[in-house]
């Protein structure tokens, strides 16, 4: 996946994730061997910001969506993105110092996206990888189903 110790982060522009079923999460998973696993330990936080089409508004912690020390993939999106036309996600995930070998791996990523309900979604996740061996790949998966569209393009920045 091009990860390695060339930059202290990477950032993840994730542009119209558009999945095939309703109501789906965008996902991340990490690996350190090159992505013949995944699967490692994550603590992560989230909270999101939305406006529902109908009326009525919400900032709000999500416990739902996160994981503590959990293998499970994390969410980069909510679980509430939809699959109509109008609907998709776009945003930025990073990844800080993913060739360290002493400290664990910290993200953090912000996405906005249109929601089945329908409504906009502000949606911001943090957490850390716990790990101290480098991590050389990522893998984004949809939570149901399968994806009909995404672009992710990844940067190095230094």
């Amino acid at each position: 996946s091009g990860i390695d110790s060339t930059y202290d982060e990477y950032a993840f522009v994730i542009t119209d994730f558009h999945p095939s079923n309703d109501g789906v999460a965008l996902q991340i998973e990490f690996s350190i061997n090159g992505g013949s696993s995944y699967g490692l330990t994550k603590m992560t936080t989230s909270w999101k910001a939305h406006q529902v089409e109908a009326g009525g508004s919400t900032l709000a912690y999500s416990p739902d969506w996160d994981r503590e020390n959990s293998t499970s993939p994390a969410y980069v999106t909510t679980a509430e993105v939809g699959n109509q036309n109008t609907e998709s996600a776009s945003g930025i995930f990073s990844l800080f110092t993913p060739s360290n070998t002493t400290y664990v791996k910290q993200f953090f990523g912000r996405m906005n996206e249109v929601m089945s309900n329908p409504g906009s979604v502000d949606y911001f996740k943090a957490g850390f990888v716990d790990t101290t061996s480098a991590i050389d790949a990522v893998q984004f998966t949809p939570s149901a189903g399968t994806i009909d569209n995404v672009v992710i393009q990844m940067y190095g920045v230094s």
